[in-house]
């Protein structure tokens, strides 16, 4: 090897001396070349040197995404990555604040001229980025498609029996067949282009973001000064394995357990955040004969230590949920959890139930054992939490059998059919307290999956999204909130965290707390990256 090694450096000195002005001005002429060329194209097609040097300029930055983006518009967005992409293209009248607090956008202002009446003006200076003005014709087509039955929008409840009047190009107005005081949140939905037909359609936004290119395995974004690259892959493992390989720059959506191999790689980052709209909860299917006995659920309660299932994911400081509301949200203000942990009043409540302890210390009732089934997502930290839950009822004398589904499976079968007995997974919330969809007897086909029903809980979610002052409504989510505890229909673990990977050659990010997954990339204009090739 050495030897090899010497030949070819006598060899490269020997024909740098004998060739050296061969050499000299073959490099001359290739510099002058490229400079006369770079002039040359900058004088005969500015527009098209500026773009192509620019296009080379900019920085590249890729993140890894999971699972299918089959649209990128924002009516017809379900998964969280068209989601978060078209946050990134597209804006709405209003939008969620750093707070929570919902403020204008594309809005210049708003106001509620009746319980059923908002008035909102458009700022006069916005246009597509295809170059067509943006006008109040745009946001009445979206709220229409919204409105189709063909194809369906997951937004089609938001604006149900809700009419659109044009006042001016600037002007429009919303009434509401009756009063709605979460209304305005509604409005954060994306707008998209009445020009841009659906047959023909093709992603034109208005956000820093337009769509470049799209593919099945990729989506190009493109800022003025940004190349976003978002790399499409079926499963999290390959995700994982693609920022293992460099392919990616960053990967989120991870929980503790996906980032605990990366704690110690020099050149990642670990950002964390709270998440405020999503909880980690047990439901308890009503349909059960056994899960009917509220009794039965409340010892379940009682028996359940979240402060002993946070402790069991180390590192993690996770916030303990006391009610079914949004994390932080107002309307928790002077509440308290009525079920603290007691393994002693949850065996009294059994004993009382006639369900007694036998010698093998299982209890019986009516001559059958107690039994259990748990159904849970494959995700590593919901199967921690799901054998500490089997644990924990165990020790009551309840036998629990922990099944483990994959979250497509979960998500398409065992939710909609109510295919379980006590389901522990994480669901979304609405940064508003207003719960009727998850919650009412109405509802108990859709998002109420453990079919409660309680005309008293009704008649609170009723008058609560009815109700504007800020001051009544949190005393009626105190009530709604001390009525479902002692119902017991589900138990309220706590508030999961959210982890992103990101290379170190990423600069500047600012960490945030999520009430969106796309927070993340809100001073994304404020990025640096190192090692930026340039032309």
């Amino acid at each position: 090897m050495l030897k090899n090694l010497r030949f070819y450096y006598r060899f490269l000195l020997i024909l740098v001396t004998k060739k050296y002005k061969q050499i000299f001005t073959v490099t001359l002429v290739l510099v002058v070349a490229l400079v006369f060329i770079r002039f040359l194209l900058a004088s005969i097609v500015p527009d098209l040197y500026a773009n192509v040097s620019l296009k080379i300029s900019k920085p590249h930055y890729n993140e890894g995404i999971v699972g299918a983006v089959d649209t990128l518009n924002p009516v017809y967005s379900k998964t969280t990555a068209e989601k978060e992409i078209n946050s990134l293209v597209f804006r709405g009248l209003m939008k969620l604040s750093a707070d929570g607090s919902i403020v204008p956008d594309m809005a210049e202002d708003f106001s509620r001229e009746s319980d059923t009446k908002y008035v909102f003006r458009l700022k006069r200076d916005l246009y597509w980025q295809d170059g067509e003005k943006i006008t109040v014709d745009d946001v009445i087509h979206t709220i229409e498609l919204t409105q189709k039955l063909n194809p369906p929008s997951e937004y089609a409840a938001n604006f149900e029996d809700v009419k659109v009047v044009k006042i001016d190009e600037y002007t429009l107005e919303f009434n509401l067949k009756e009063p709605f005081a979460p209304f305005v949140l509604n409005t954060t939905i994306g707008i998209v282009p009445k020009h841009v037909s659906l047959e023909e359609y093709k992603p034109v936004g208005s956000g820093d973001f337009k769509v470049s290119r799209t593919s099945s395995e990729k989506i190009v974004l493109e800022s003025g000064s940004l190349i976003l690259v978002f790399k499409i892959y079926k499963t999290k493992e390959e995700a994982v394995l693609a920022l293992k390989l460099g392919e990616i720059d960053s990967l989120g959506g991870l929980s503790l357990f996906d980032i605990d191999e990366f704690r110690f790689w020099s050149n990642l980052n670990i950002y964390s955040s709270d998440l405020q709209q999503r909880q980690v909860a047990v439901f308890f299917n009503l349909r059960d004969d056994q899960l009917k006995i509220k009794e039965f659920r409340q010892a379940l309660s009682y028996g359940t230590s979240k402060e002993l299932i946070a402790h069991i994911l180390p590192g993690l400081n996770l916030k303990i949920s006391e009610t079914s509301l949004p994390l932080n949200s107002w309307a928790n203000e002077g509440y308290k959890d009525m079920f603290k942990y007691s393994s002693e009043d949850s065996e009294k409540i059994l004993d009382k139930l006639g369900w007694k302890k036998k010698k093998d210390s299982a209890r019986y009732a009516k001559g059958k054992e107690v039994t259990l089934k748990l159904t849970t997502s494959n995700e590593s930290e919901l199967v921690k939490v799901a054998e500490a839950l089997k644990e924990s009822w165990e020790s009551l004398g309840i036998k629990v059998a922990v099944e483990k589904v994959s979250t497509r499976d979960l998500v398409e079968n065992v939710i909609p059919e109510r295919n379980f007995e006590v389901l522990l997974s994480i669901r979304q919330l609405s940064i508003d307290p207003d719960q009727y969809s998850l919650w009412h007897s109405s509802q108990t086909n859709d998002a109420n999956i453990t079919s409660f029903e309680s005309e008293r809980v009704d008649k609170i979610l009723e008058d609560g999204r009815k109700t504007f002052d800020k001051k009544k409504r949190k005393e009626t989510y105190n009530t709604f909130n001390r009525i479902l505890a002692d119902e017991a229909p589900a138990i309220f673990l706590y508030y999961p965290k959210y982890f992103w990977l990101v290379n170190k050659k990423v600069e500047n990010i600012e960490p945030v707390d999520l009430i969106q997954t796309s927070d993340r990339f809100k001073n994304i204009d404020e990025w640096k990256y190192r090692s930026v090739w340039t032309f």
